[in-house]
């Protein structure tokens, strides 16, 4: 089974925080923004959807399967692919 392009939560905040700065890549595009401002709004991020790669590696070990975690082929790093596979028979 092969599950393609999972919201990835570890590089969930740290994206959104690169986006947030390249926005206000100068004082003078919003001269009042804090850096409590930036800590509010990654903290307002919907993280529902995302996915802790450690959680996937944890649910096949569960079932009894191997699982290897993929950067996607177009290099998103906010996003994962997972390929479960049945483990070895014993």
């Amino acid at each position: 089974l092969v599950v393609t392009g999972i919201p990835n939560r570890r590089m969930h905040q740290p994206a959104a925080l690169v986006r947030l700065l390249a926005r206000t890549s100068t004082p003078d595009d919003d001269p009042e923004l804090t850096t409590w401002d930036l800590h509010r709004r990654l903290w307002e991020l919907d993280e529902d959807t995302a996915v802790d790669p450690e959680d996937v590696a944890e649910l096949a070990d569960q079932r009894g399967l191997r699982v290897r975690l993929l950067v996607p082929r177009d290099g998103d790093l906010t996003r994962f692919d997972a390929v479960f596979e049945h483990g070895p028979e014993e």
